[in-house]
């Protein structure tokens, strides 16, 4: 029983600081993998990995940027029994592990740096390269959900209800084509 979990940002602006677009659900917030910040939310995502597949979405959700990405996860983790949840850094905390570990529930990330270290012990670095292999899947997803749908871009939203209208009607979009995919050529 193995899920995924990651998150992805839906921008309605590059340029955050100015920007006062849907003011009431989105706000200021850092991408790091393109190292840009932003004016928009996050749609948080856990799904069940299959072999060889993308994975098949359980639960997700929408925060503003600016909410920590295991914050915006726990409620949703907190309601997975016997898994083996597998993140990036960002879902990192032993404490949470802990409180998962009643539901016979842990997350898996990769092995961060302590303070001052340079580098990692190979151990930790094989088990780190893993993890973010077993990741592949969620991120495989997220580019198949931005190629077919175009998510990521919300720049021609003008409020918080054609925000809302723009999220959820690309979602389900995409679920109607993750269903439909054997019967559309």
């Amino acid at each position: 029983n193995v899920s995924l979990v990651d998150s992805l940002p839906i921008m309605l602006s590059k340029h955050p600081y100015t920007a006062k677009v849907a003011s009431e659900i989105a706000d200021k917030g850092y991408c790091d993998a393109k190292k840009q910040f932003y004016h928009g939310v996050k749609l948080h995502l856990i799904g069940k990995d299959r072999f060889e597949k993308i994975p098949k979405p359980n639960f997700f959700d929408f925060t503003p940027a600016s909410v920590n990405d295991l914050t915006a996860i726990k409620p949703m983790i907190c309601q997975l029994k016997n898994q083996i949840v597998v993140g990036d850094k960002a879902y990192s905390s032993e404490k949470f592990n802990q409180q998962l570990s009643k539901n016979n529930t842990v997350v898996l990330t990769p092995i961060k740096l302590k303070k001052r270290q340079q580098y990692l012990q190979s151990d930790d670095s094989l088990f780190s390269k893993y993890i973010s292999s077993v990741r592949q899947p969620i991120e495989s997803f997220f580019k198949w959900l931005i190629s077919k749908t175009d998510i990521q871009n919300a720049s021609k939203v003008h409020s918080d209800s054609a925000l809302w209208s723009n999220c959820l009607g690309r979602i389900t979009a995409a679920i109607c084509l993750f269903i439909f995919k054997p019967y559309i050529s």
